[in-house]
Protein backbone atom coordinates (compact mmCIF):
# COMPACT_ATOMS: atom_id res chain seq x y z
CA UNK A 1 0.00 0.00 0.00
CA UNK A 2 1.51 3.19 -1.01
CA UNK A 3 0.80 6.81 1.59
CA UNK A 4 0.20 9.92 0.42
CA UNK A 5 1.21 12.57 2.65
CA UNK A 6 -0.46 15.68 1.49
CA UNK A 7 0.90 18.80 3.37
CA UNK A 8 -1.36 21.20 5.10
CA UNK A 9 -1.80 24.51 3.06
CA UNK A 10 -3.89 25.99 5.53
CA UNK A 11 -0.98 28.58 5.54
CA UNK A 12 -2.14 30.26 2.22
CA UNK A 13 -5.84 30.36 3.29
CA UNK A 14 -6.47 27.79 0.93
CA UNK A 15 -7.74 24.45 2.75
CA UNK A 16 -6.48 21.31 0.97
CA UNK A 17 -4.95 22.89 -1.70
CA UNK A 18 -4.19 19.81 -3.27
CA UNK A 19 -7.66 18.43 -3.22
CA UNK A 20 -7.11 17.42 -7.49
CA UNK A 21 -3.70 15.58 -6.11
CA UNK A 22 -5.88 13.67 -3.84
CA UNK A 23 -8.59 12.70 -6.29
CA UNK A 24 -6.15 11.79 -9.17
CA UNK A 25 -4.38 9.83 -6.70
CA UNK A 26 -7.78 7.63 -5.44
CA UNK A 27 -9.13 7.38 -8.80
CA UNK A 28 -5.39 6.10 -10.36
CA UNK A 29 -4.10 3.86 -7.56
CA UNK A 30 -6.93 2.63 -6.55
CA UNK A 31 -8.63 2.44 -2.71
CA UNK A 32 -6.96 -0.83 -2.31
CA UNK A 33 -3.69 0.65 -3.44
CA UNK A 34 -3.49 4.02 -0.97
CA UNK A 35 -3.90 5.55 1.93
CA UNK A 36 -3.51 9.25 2.16
CA UNK A 37 -2.21 11.44 5.67
CA UNK A 38 -3.79 15.18 5.24
CA UNK A 39 -5.42 18.65 6.88
CA UNK A 40 -9.25 17.25 7.54
CA UNK A 41 -10.35 19.55 5.01
CA UNK A 42 -9.60 16.60 2.09
CA UNK A 43 -11.44 14.04 3.95
CA UNK A 44 -14.91 16.32 3.96
CA UNK A 45 -17.59 14.97 1.44
CA UNK A 46 -17.01 15.47 -1.58
CA UNK A 47 -20.48 17.11 -2.23
CA UNK A 48 -20.30 19.24 0.73
CA UNK A 49 -16.99 20.42 -1.26
CA UNK A 50 -18.92 21.07 -4.32
CA UNK A 51 -21.64 22.69 -2.98
CA UNK A 52 -19.14 24.91 -1.48
CA UNK A 53 -17.96 26.27 -4.59
CA UNK A 54 -14.60 24.62 -4.74
CA UNK A 55 -12.90 25.16 -8.70
CA UNK A 56 -12.05 21.20 -8.47
CA UNK A 57 -15.54 20.56 -9.90
CA UNK A 58 -15.15 22.79 -12.96
CA UNK A 59 -14.69 20.71 -16.45
CA UNK A 60 -11.80 22.96 -17.01
CA UNK A 61 -9.64 21.55 -13.88
CA UNK A 62 -10.69 17.93 -14.49
CA UNK A 63 -9.45 17.67 -18.18
CA UNK A 64 -6.13 19.42 -17.23
CA UNK A 65 -5.26 17.52 -14.08
CA UNK A 66 -7.29 14.10 -15.36
CA UNK A 67 -9.38 13.23 -12.61
CA UNK A 68 -12.77 12.96 -11.69
CA UNK A 69 -14.35 13.98 -7.99
CA UNK A 70 -15.25 11.10 -5.87
CA UNK A 71 -18.84 10.40 -5.50
CA UNK A 72 -18.21 9.47 -1.83
CA UNK A 73 -15.37 8.61 0.22
CA UNK A 74 -16.60 5.17 1.67
CA UNK A 75 -13.30 2.84 2.05
CA UNK A 76 -10.97 5.65 1.84
CA UNK A 77 -8.13 5.19 4.37
CA UNK A 78 -6.73 7.82 5.70
CA UNK A 79 -5.46 9.83 8.79
CA UNK A 80 -6.16 13.33 10.04
CA UNK A 81 -3.56 15.86 10.65
CA UNK A 82 -5.03 17.80 13.58
CA UNK A 83 -6.67 21.17 12.35
CA UNK A 84 -4.36 23.54 14.49
CA UNK A 85 -1.16 21.76 13.83
CA UNK A 86 1.18 25.21 13.46
CA UNK A 87 -1.03 26.89 15.75
CA UNK A 88 1.69 27.97 17.96
CA UNK A 89 4.19 28.68 15.39
CA UNK A 90 1.81 31.02 13.62
CA UNK A 91 1.40 32.52 16.44
CA UNK A 92 5.43 32.55 16.34
CA UNK A 93 6.34 34.18 12.94
CA UNK A 94 3.19 36.32 12.41
CA UNK A 95 3.62 35.67 8.44
CA UNK A 96 2.03 32.98 6.69
CA UNK A 97 4.30 33.27 4.03
CA UNK A 98 7.25 32.51 6.81
CA UNK A 99 5.38 29.49 8.47
CA UNK A 100 5.13 28.26 4.42
CA UNK A 101 8.96 29.29 3.82
CA UNK A 102 9.87 26.90 7.10
CA UNK A 103 7.47 24.23 6.00
CA UNK A 104 9.47 23.66 2.02
CA UNK A 105 13.25 24.30 4.05
CA UNK A 106 13.28 23.30 7.20
CA UNK A 107 12.46 20.44 9.41
CA UNK A 108 9.49 20.81 11.98
CA UNK A 109 8.70 18.76 15.02
CA UNK A 110 5.28 19.31 15.03
CA UNK A 111 4.58 17.80 11.65
CA UNK A 112 7.21 15.57 12.23
CA UNK A 113 5.62 14.03 15.32
CA UNK A 114 1.84 13.98 13.59
CA UNK A 115 2.98 12.00 10.17
CA UNK A 116 5.29 9.76 12.62
CA UNK A 117 1.94 8.96 13.95
CA UNK A 118 -0.09 8.80 11.20
CA UNK A 119 1.79 6.59 9.14
CA UNK A 120 2.16 3.61 12.49
CA UNK A 121 -1.36 3.58 12.37
CA UNK A 122 -1.61 3.01 8.94
CA UNK A 123 1.17 0.59 8.98
CA UNK A 124 -0.50 -1.72 11.97
CA UNK A 125 -3.47 -2.09 9.38
CA UNK A 126 -1.29 -3.00 6.15
CA UNK A 127 2.49 -2.40 5.33
CA UNK A 128 3.02 0.95 3.70
CA UNK A 129 5.33 0.27 1.08
CA UNK A 130 6.12 3.84 -0.49
CA UNK A 131 5.20 7.33 0.64
CA UNK A 132 4.62 9.48 -1.85
CA UNK A 133 4.57 13.39 -1.92
CA UNK A 134 3.28 15.91 -4.43
CA UNK A 135 5.52 19.13 -2.84
CA UNK A 136 9.24 18.84 -1.39
CA UNK A 137 9.12 18.38 2.54
CA UNK A 138 12.32 17.73 4.76
CA UNK A 139 10.21 16.56 7.41
CA UNK A 140 8.02 13.80 5.92
CA UNK A 141 11.27 12.85 4.26
CA UNK A 142 12.98 12.34 7.45
CA UNK A 143 10.40 10.16 8.86
CA UNK A 144 10.14 8.02 5.51
CA UNK A 145 14.14 7.89 6.08
CA UNK A 146 13.74 6.70 10.00
CA UNK A 147 11.33 3.93 8.82
CA UNK A 148 13.05 2.93 5.91
CA UNK A 149 10.38 3.51 3.42
CA UNK A 150 10.99 4.70 -0.08
CA UNK A 151 9.48 8.15 -1.31
CA UNK A 152 8.47 9.72 -4.37
CA UNK A 153 8.42 13.21 -5.10
CA UNK A 154 5.57 13.98 -7.42
CA UNK A 155 4.21 17.47 -8.85
CA UNK A 156 2.77 18.49 -12.28
CA UNK A 157 5.20 18.85 -15.26
CA UNK A 158 6.26 21.96 -16.95
CA UNK A 159 4.23 20.97 -20.38
CA UNK A 160 0.11 21.11 -19.31
CA UNK A 161 -2.58 20.96 -21.20
CA UNK A 162 -4.22 22.40 -22.98
CA UNK A 163 -1.14 23.15 -25.37
CA UNK A 164 0.44 19.97 -24.11
CA UNK A 165 0.25 16.22 -23.15
CA UNK A 166 0.43 16.42 -19.25
CA UNK A 167 3.93 15.72 -18.07
CA UNK A 168 5.17 15.02 -14.34
CA UNK A 169 8.08 15.35 -12.23
CA UNK A 170 8.96 12.15 -10.46
CA UNK A 171 11.56 11.98 -8.12
CA UNK A 172 13.29 9.80 -5.50
CA UNK A 173 15.15 13.11 -3.64
CA UNK A 174 13.24 16.08 -4.58
CA UNK A 175 11.31 18.24 -6.90
CA UNK A 176 12.40 21.79 -5.45
CA UNK A 177 16.13 20.79 -4.57
CA UNK A 178 18.55 17.81 -4.13
CA UNK A 179 16.64 16.43 -6.93
CA UNK A 180 18.26 13.57 -9.06
CA UNK A 181 18.21 14.88 -12.71
CA UNK A 182 21.83 15.18 -13.25
CA UNK A 183 23.52 12.48 -11.59
CA UNK A 184 20.69 10.06 -13.88
CA UNK A 185 21.41 12.64 -16.84
CA UNK A 186 25.16 11.30 -16.45
CA UNK A 187 24.44 7.45 -16.31
CA UNK A 188 21.73 8.47 -19.41
CA UNK A 189 24.49 9.85 -21.25
CA UNK A 190 26.80 7.20 -21.09
CA UNK A 191 24.26 4.21 -22.42
CA UNK A 192 22.70 6.53 -24.86
CA UNK A 193 26.15 6.89 -26.19
CA UNK A 194 27.07 3.03 -26.00
CA UNK A 195 23.60 2.55 -27.61
CA UNK A 196 23.38 4.34 -30.52
CA UNK A 197 20.00 5.81 -29.25
CA UNK A 198 18.17 7.88 -31.87
CA UNK A 199 17.41 11.12 -30.40
CA UNK A 200 14.56 12.96 -31.46
CA UNK A 201 15.10 16.85 -32.63
CA UNK A 202 13.46 19.87 -30.87
CA UNK A 203 10.28 19.73 -33.89
CA UNK A 204 10.17 16.25 -33.74
CA UNK A 205 9.65 16.28 -29.44
CA UNK A 206 7.34 19.22 -30.22
CA UNK A 207 4.99 16.61 -32.25
CA UNK A 208 4.93 14.42 -30.00
CA UNK A 209 4.11 16.59 -27.26
CA UNK A 210 1.72 18.98 -28.74
CA UNK A 211 -2.28 19.44 -28.28
CA UNK A 212 -2.51 22.75 -30.33
CA UNK A 213 -1.10 24.09 -32.41
CA UNK A 214 1.69 26.94 -31.84
CA UNK A 215 0.46 30.65 -31.68
CA UNK A 216 1.94 32.61 -34.95
CA UNK A 217 4.29 34.88 -34.14
CA UNK A 218 3.15 38.16 -35.17
CA UNK A 219 4.93 39.06 -38.64
CA UNK A 220 6.48 42.53 -37.09
CA UNK A 221 5.77 41.76 -33.65
CA UNK A 222 8.34 42.95 -31.14
CA UNK A 223 11.37 41.01 -29.67
CA UNK A 224 12.37 40.95 -26.48
CA UNK A 225 16.17 40.50 -25.58
CA UNK A 226 15.05 38.88 -22.49
CA UNK A 227 12.02 37.42 -21.22
CA UNK A 228 11.65 36.87 -17.05
CA UNK A 229 9.06 33.98 -16.31
CA UNK A 230 8.01 35.12 -12.77
CA UNK A 231 6.70 32.18 -10.75
CA UNK A 232 3.90 31.70 -7.87
CA UNK A 233 4.91 33.25 -4.36
CA UNK A 234 5.19 29.44 -3.01
CA UNK A 235 8.11 29.10 -5.76
CA UNK A 236 9.31 32.02 -4.73
CA UNK A 237 9.69 30.93 -0.53
CA UNK A 238 10.94 27.43 -1.44
CA UNK A 239 14.10 29.20 -3.73
CA UNK A 240 14.66 32.62 -1.96
CA UNK A 241 14.76 33.98 -5.05
CA UNK A 242 11.98 36.62 -5.37
CA UNK A 243 10.45 38.52 -8.38
CA UNK A 244 12.68 41.93 -7.58
CA UNK A 245 15.72 39.38 -7.23
CA UNK A 246 14.85 37.96 -10.83
CA UNK A 247 14.11 41.08 -12.65
CA UNK A 248 17.39 43.20 -10.70
CA UNK A 249 19.28 40.00 -12.33
CA UNK A 250 17.81 40.62 -16.11
CA UNK A 251 17.72 44.88 -15.50
CA UNK A 252 21.62 44.50 -15.42
CA UNK A 253 22.40 43.88 -18.67
CA UNK A 254 19.39 45.06 -20.38
CA UNK A 255 17.14 48.33 -20.12
CA UNK A 256 13.29 48.23 -19.43
CA UNK A 257 12.40 48.29 -22.58
CA UNK A 258 14.63 45.19 -23.62
CA UNK A 259 12.98 43.14 -21.00
CA UNK A 260 9.09 41.48 -20.79
CA UNK A 261 7.65 40.38 -17.72
CA UNK A 262 5.43 37.74 -17.08
CA UNK A 263 3.44 37.18 -13.89
CA UNK A 264 2.43 33.77 -12.92
CA UNK A 265 -1.18 32.99 -13.46
CA UNK A 266 -1.54 32.12 -10.53
CA UNK A 267 0.30 35.18 -8.70
CA UNK A 268 -1.29 37.27 -5.94
CA UNK A 269 1.04 40.29 -7.05
CA UNK A 270 1.20 42.24 -9.85
CA UNK A 271 4.27 44.48 -10.53
CA UNK A 272 4.88 48.03 -11.69
CA UNK A 273 5.41 48.90 -15.22
CA UNK A 274 8.49 50.46 -14.16
CA UNK A 275 10.37 47.34 -13.81
CA UNK A 276 9.96 45.81 -17.50
CA UNK A 277 7.22 45.88 -20.25
CA UNK A 278 4.08 44.12 -18.66
CA UNK A 279 3.41 40.64 -21.10
CA UNK A 280 0.11 40.59 -22.04
CA UNK A 281 0.45 36.78 -24.33
CA UNK A 282 -2.54 34.30 -23.97
CA UNK A 283 0.36 32.17 -23.42
CA UNK A 284 3.41 30.74 -22.50
CA UNK A 285 4.42 30.01 -26.34
CA UNK A 286 3.35 33.63 -27.18
CA UNK A 287 5.79 34.89 -24.47
CA UNK A 288 8.27 32.45 -25.09
CA UNK A 289 8.03 33.40 -29.09
CA UNK A 290 9.13 37.20 -28.14
CA UNK A 291 12.05 36.53 -26.90
CA UNK A 292 15.73 35.67 -26.93
CA UNK A 293 16.30 34.28 -24.30
CA UNK A 294 13.70 33.48 -20.89
CA UNK A 295 15.22 33.90 -17.63
CA UNK A 296 13.17 31.95 -14.75
CA UNK A 297 13.65 31.05 -11.24
CA UNK A 298 12.89 27.17 -11.88
CA UNK A 299 9.30 27.93 -14.08
CA UNK A 300 8.76 25.08 -16.38
CA UNK A 301 8.67 27.86 -18.98
CA UNK A 302 12.55 27.36 -19.54
CA UNK A 303 11.96 24.18 -21.27
CA UNK A 304 9.40 25.07 -23.73
CA UNK A 305 11.70 28.03 -25.01
CA UNK A 306 14.21 25.63 -25.14
CA UNK A 307 11.77 23.46 -26.89
CA UNK A 308 10.86 26.32 -29.07
CA UNK A 309 15.06 26.98 -29.98
CA UNK A 310 14.98 29.82 -28.17
CA UNK A 311 18.04 30.41 -24.75
CA UNK A 312 17.06 29.49 -21.09
CA UNK A 313 18.70 30.86 -17.94
CA UNK A 314 17.82 28.81 -14.82
CA UNK A 315 19.26 30.56 -11.96
CA UNK A 316 17.28 28.78 -9.08
CA UNK A 317 17.06 24.80 -8.26
CA UNK A 318 15.53 22.91 -11.00
CA UNK A 319 16.12 19.61 -12.73
CA UNK A 320 15.51 21.89 -15.90
CA UNK A 321 18.70 23.59 -15.15
CA UNK A 322 20.72 20.64 -16.65
CA UNK A 323 19.99 21.93 -20.08
CA UNK A 324 20.15 25.95 -19.56
CA UNK A 325 22.37 28.48 -18.65
CA UNK A 326 23.04 29.14 -15.59
CA UNK A 327 23.64 33.40 -15.57
CA UNK A 328 22.70 35.55 -18.64
CA UNK A 329 25.99 37.13 -18.57
CA UNK A 330 28.41 33.78 -19.75
CA UNK A 331 26.21 31.18 -21.14
CA UNK A 332 27.60 27.36 -21.39
CA UNK A 333 27.11 26.83 -24.80
CA UNK A 334 27.00 23.26 -26.01
CA UNK A 335 26.92 21.41 -28.98
CA UNK A 336 23.88 20.67 -29.93
CA UNK A 337 24.21 17.14 -30.49
CA UNK A 338 24.70 17.64 -26.71
CA UNK A 339 21.79 20.16 -26.20
CA UNK A 340 19.43 17.52 -27.69
CA UNK A 341 20.38 14.36 -25.87
CA UNK A 342 19.68 16.38 -22.44
CA UNK A 343 16.45 17.53 -23.67
CA UNK A 344 15.62 14.17 -24.88
CA UNK A 345 16.01 12.92 -21.49
CA UNK A 346 14.18 15.24 -19.55
CA UNK A 347 11.26 15.31 -21.86
CA UNK A 348 11.76 10.98 -22.14
CA UNK A 349 13.85 10.03 -19.24
CA UNK A 350 13.15 12.50 -15.91
CA UNK A 351 9.79 13.49 -17.22
CA UNK A 352 6.93 11.35 -17.11
CA UNK A 353 3.47 10.97 -18.76
CA UNK A 354 1.13 13.11 -16.44
CA UNK A 355 -1.34 9.48 -15.70
CA UNK A 356 2.12 7.95 -14.60
CA UNK A 357 2.30 9.32 -11.45
CA UNK A 358 -0.76 7.41 -10.50
CA UNK A 359 -0.07 4.25 -11.74
CA UNK A 360 0.57 1.38 -8.95
CA UNK A 361 2.25 -0.63 -11.35
CA UNK A 362 4.22 1.89 -12.92
CA UNK A 363 5.31 3.56 -9.53
CA UNK A 364 5.63 -0.33 -8.12
CA UNK A 365 8.70 -1.04 -11.56
CA UNK A 366 10.26 2.13 -10.58
CA UNK A 367 11.00 1.28 -6.91
CA UNK A 368 13.12 -1.12 -8.14
CA UNK A 369 15.43 0.98 -9.81
CA UNK A 370 15.77 0.01 -13.34
CA UNK A 371 18.15 1.75 -15.73
CA UNK A 372 18.21 4.82 -17.60
CA UNK A 373 17.25 3.42 -20.89
CA UNK A 374 14.63 1.29 -19.53
CA UNK A 375 12.41 4.28 -17.99
CA UNK A 376 13.77 5.89 -21.53
CA UNK A 377 11.59 3.21 -23.47
CA UNK A 378 8.88 2.87 -21.55
CA UNK A 379 8.43 6.35 -21.29
CA UNK A 380 8.54 6.22 -25.40
CA UNK A 381 6.22 3.45 -25.32
CA UNK A 382 3.79 5.17 -23.67
CA UNK A 383 3.87 8.31 -25.88
CA UNK A 384 3.77 5.52 -29.07
CA UNK A 385 0.46 4.38 -27.44
CA UNK A 386 -1.09 7.51 -26.86
CA UNK A 387 0.02 8.72 -29.81
CA UNK A 388 -2.25 12.62 -30.64
CA UNK A 389 -2.47 13.81 -33.88
CA UNK A 390 -0.68 17.08 -34.51
CA UNK A 391 -2.12 19.75 -36.44
CA UNK A 392 0.93 21.30 -38.00
CA UNK A 393 0.93 21.63 -41.50
CA UNK A 394 3.93 19.85 -41.53
CA UNK A 395 2.97 17.14 -39.72
CA UNK A 396 3.64 13.84 -42.24
CA UNK A 397 7.11 14.91 -42.21
CA UNK A 398 7.88 15.15 -38.39
CA UNK A 399 5.35 12.20 -37.33
CA UNK A 400 7.28 9.83 -39.66
CA UNK A 401 10.44 11.18 -37.73
CA UNK A 402 9.57 10.85 -34.79
CA UNK A 403 7.59 7.87 -34.66
CA UNK A 404 10.41 6.29 -36.91
CA UNK A 405 12.43 6.91 -33.48
CA UNK A 406 10.27 6.16 -31.25
CA UNK A 407 9.59 2.65 -32.84
CA UNK A 408 12.94 1.92 -30.90
CA UNK A 409 11.58 2.10 -27.78
CA UNK A 410 9.51 -1.03 -28.97
CA UNK A 411 10.54 -4.22 -26.55
CA UNK A 412 12.63 -6.27 -29.47
CA UNK A 413 14.41 -2.34 -30.06
CA UNK A 414 17.41 -3.79 -30.72
CA UNK A 415 16.74 -5.85 -33.71
CA UNK A 416 15.41 -4.34 -37.17
CA UNK A 417 12.33 -3.67 -37.31
CA UNK A 418 9.82 -5.19 -39.75
CA UNK A 419 7.29 -2.89 -41.00
CA UNK A 420 4.59 -2.55 -43.67
CA UNK A 421 2.88 0.47 -44.86
CA UNK A 422 -1.02 1.27 -45.45
CA UNK A 423 -1.87 3.04 -48.36
CA UNK A 424 -0.50 2.85 -51.99
CA UNK A 425 -0.77 6.49 -52.53
CA UNK A 426 1.17 9.46 -53.80
CA UNK A 427 3.13 10.04 -51.02
CA UNK A 428 3.98 6.19 -50.22
CA UNK A 429 7.40 6.70 -52.13
CA UNK A 430 8.66 9.16 -49.85
CA UNK A 431 7.41 7.02 -46.81
CA UNK A 432 9.19 4.02 -47.57
CA UNK A 433 12.95 6.30 -48.51
CA UNK A 434 12.50 7.57 -45.26
CA UNK A 435 11.81 3.68 -43.58
CA UNK A 436 14.93 2.27 -45.46
CA UNK A 437 17.27 4.97 -44.16
CA UNK A 438 16.41 3.50 -40.62
CA UNK A 439 16.59 -0.14 -39.18
CA UNK A 440 13.06 -1.08 -40.51
CA UNK A 441 12.45 -4.77 -42.80
CA UNK A 442 10.03 -3.79 -45.13
CA UNK A 443 7.59 -6.15 -46.64
CA UNK A 444 4.60 -4.91 -48.15
CA UNK A 445 1.95 -2.08 -49.31
CA UNK A 446 -1.61 -2.77 -48.30
CA UNK A 447 -4.18 -0.69 -49.74
CA UNK A 448 -8.06 -1.27 -49.78
CA UNK A 449 -8.01 -0.95 -53.75
CA UNK A 450 -8.48 -3.85 -55.02
CA UNK A 451 -7.27 -2.33 -58.54
CA UNK A 452 -4.23 -1.90 -56.63
CA UNK A 453 -3.29 -5.15 -55.86
CA UNK A 454 -0.33 -7.05 -57.43
CA UNK A 455 0.82 -3.40 -58.18
CA UNK A 456 4.68 -2.76 -57.33
CA UNK A 457 5.11 0.40 -55.83
CA UNK A 458 9.04 1.23 -54.70
CA UNK A 459 9.88 -2.31 -55.10
CA UNK A 460 7.44 -3.33 -52.29
CA UNK A 461 4.08 -5.32 -53.40
CA UNK A 462 0.89 -4.27 -53.45
CA UNK A 463 -1.40 -6.47 -51.48
CA UNK A 464 -4.75 -6.31 -49.40
CA UNK A 465 -4.32 -5.49 -45.70
CA UNK A 466 -3.56 -8.29 -43.39
CA UNK A 467 -2.32 -9.31 -39.83
CA UNK A 468 1.52 -10.13 -39.79
CA UNK A 469 2.91 -11.28 -36.51
CA UNK A 470 5.92 -9.30 -35.44
CA UNK A 471 5.02 -6.17 -37.96
CA UNK A 472 4.77 -2.57 -37.43
CA UNK A 473 2.81 -0.53 -40.10
CA UNK A 474 3.01 2.84 -41.19
CA UNK A 475 -0.33 4.83 -41.73
CA UNK A 476 0.72 6.93 -44.85
CA UNK A 477 -2.79 8.91 -45.04
CA UNK A 478 -3.61 11.92 -43.34
CA UNK A 479 -7.21 11.86 -44.48
CA UNK A 480 -8.12 8.41 -43.65
CA UNK A 481 -5.52 7.34 -40.86
CA UNK A 482 -8.53 7.19 -38.04
CA UNK A 483 -10.44 4.75 -40.24
CA UNK A 484 -7.57 2.88 -41.28
CA UNK A 485 -6.13 2.62 -37.59
CA UNK A 486 -9.47 0.75 -36.53
CA UNK A 487 -9.35 -1.52 -39.42
CA UNK A 488 -5.49 -2.12 -38.47
CA UNK A 489 -6.51 -3.08 -35.27
CA UNK A 490 -9.33 -4.93 -36.10
CA UNK A 491 -6.97 -7.04 -37.98
CA UNK A 492 -5.01 -7.47 -34.83
CA UNK A 493 -2.31 -5.21 -34.67
CA UNK A 494 -1.80 -3.60 -31.42
CA UNK A 495 -2.38 -0.09 -31.03
CA UNK A 496 1.50 0.71 -30.22
CA UNK A 497 2.40 -1.36 -33.47
CA UNK A 498 0.82 1.30 -35.30
CA UNK A 499 2.36 4.58 -36.63
CA UNK A 500 0.51 7.36 -38.23
CA UNK A 501 1.62 10.22 -40.17
CA UNK A 502 -0.31 12.69 -37.58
Amino acid sequence: MFTSVLIPSVFEHVHARHLCVFYAQLGGFGRDAVSFVGEPAYFEAPAALEAAGRPEWHAGWRETYGYTPPQSLDGVRCERLPADLFAARMRRVGSSWKLYGQLLTRRLPELEAAVEGALSKLDRCERVEAVLLFADNPSVGHIARLRGLPIVHNEYGPLRPPGYVMTGYWDRRGITRRFEAAARYRAFRRAARASHLPLLSREEILHVLRRAPLPEAAPHGRRFSVGVALQGEDNARAHGIDALDLVSMARQHHPREAVLLRSHPGALARWSETLAVPDTSPSAAAFVQQCETVMTVSSGTALEALLLGRRAVVVGDSPLAIAADRHLAAPDRRPETEQLRVLNFLVFGYLVPGPLMFDAAYVRWRLTNPCELDIYRYHQRWYRRHWLAAPQPAASGLALGAGVKLLDALPNGEAPVAAAVFGAGGATPAVIAALRSERFTLQAVFDNDAGKWGQVVAGLPVEAPAFRPCTSVVVSSLTHADAMTRQLIALGYPPDRVLRLR
